[in-house]
């Protein structure tokens, strides 16, 4: 079998190589997916937390598994071939673009690398888009089972959702209202239902990825998806922001 130049297997069929679907579940789907298993549990770390701390993916941006050659070499089989790779947001950090990231960004980027061991490269300079797994079966199995949900610890570092305030999911619901164009008939009282559930009484004790989850669906929900019918966006700003200073 062919492989693509990180020396995982490739096939223009994609079940041959147990190409899965991806992202469903936290709501930011690739076409094509990726590779089941270890390698989808260290992309979909890496994916979740590039959602969550860099920027939120736009839905049709972001692509996985697709057979065909590695655009910088032609000579090579890209790792989107072997469905180990994904690429962020695509025409906001297009091949041959650099600097597409703020330098908070880039920071934010390199931390989540370190928290799956290096087992995740970025084509930051040339290609910012694309992120592709760059060791072996062995060593990634490692890394899959040291990640929240891959049965093992987490990293050293902590999990976003373990350590997240009351403040950071508020500003998470505040990014992913005005992405969305602050649009909605009765937006603003979903929104509320969120902020007042009983998860955000950080007393209660730490927080944890249900958390997120709770919000990402109602982020999700078909008030966010009025097509033509929109509220006037700066009344609708201007009740969200006094909402969320509650």
């Amino acid at each position: 079998m062919a492989t693509s130049y990180n020396g995982w297997p490739a096939s223009p069929d994609k079940n041959e190589i147990g190409v899965e679907t991806f992202g469903d579940a936290a709501g930011f789907p690739f076409p094509g997916g990726v590779k089941a298993c270890d390698v989808a549990t260290v992309l979909g770390y890496v994916a979740t937390q590039l959602h969550t701390r860099v920027e939120p993916c736009v839905s049709g941006w972001c692509w996985g598994y697709t057979y065909k050659a590695n655009v910088n070499n032609p000579s090579q089989l890209s790792c989107h071939a072997s469905g180990t790779a994904i690429d962020w947001n695509a025409p906001d950090h297009p091949n041959g673009s650099s600097h597409t990231f703020t330098d908070d960004q880039v920071g934010t980027i390199y931390t989540i690398l370190d928290e799956v061991a290096g087992a995740v490269s970025w084509l930051q300079g040339y290609d910012e888009m694309h992120f592709e797994i760059c060791v072996g079966a062995g060593d990634l199995a490692a890394v899959a089972a040291s990640l929240p949900g891959g049965g093992g610890v987490p990293p050293p570092t902590g999990d976003w959702f373990d350590m997240a305030t009351e403040d950071d999911l508020r500003r998470v619901v505040a990014e992913e209202l005005d992405n969305r164009g602050l649009n909605g008939t009765g937006i603003n009282d979903v929104v509320a239902n969120v902020l007042r559930a009983p998860e955000f009484n950080l007393e209660a004790g730490p927080r944890f990825e249900d958390t997120f989850r709770a919000v990402t669906d109602v982020l999700h929900a078909p008030e966010f998806d009025l097509g033509a019918t929109r509220r006037d966006t700066a009344a609708t700003k201007a009740d969200t922001t006094e909402l969320l200073a509650r």
